[in-house]
């Protein structure tokens, strides 16, 4: 039985849309808080997200976050779902 190998061409993975990019960012701070490094580096790898993460001051500002010496301790997606959960008790 013969196997046919075929030749695969290499393209650059797809742009990722700028929601997609915050979401996965968020998910690797998470990750990377959790001490979760193989399953950040696999996310990163995966999403085509491979380089730096982006700083906390970069996502603080793009989610509108206020970031303080108390949540500047816990990753932001801790702290968007508390925020949402008080929210909500209101």
């Amino acid at each position: 039985m013969k196997v046919r190998i075929q030749n695969f061409e290499q393209h650059d993975p797809p742009k990722v849309p700028d929601e997609t990019r915050l979401i996965n960012e968020l998910l690797r701070e998470y990750l990377a808080w959790n001490g979760y490094m193989y399953t950040e580096e696999v996310l990163a790898a995966e999403s085509g997200q491979k380089g730096e993460r982006m700083s906390r001051d970069v996502l603080t500002t793009k989610f509108g976050v206020m970031d303080d010496v108390k949540t500047a301790k816990i990753p932001l997606l801790y702290y968007m779902v508390a925020a949402f959960q008080s929210g909500d008790e209101e």
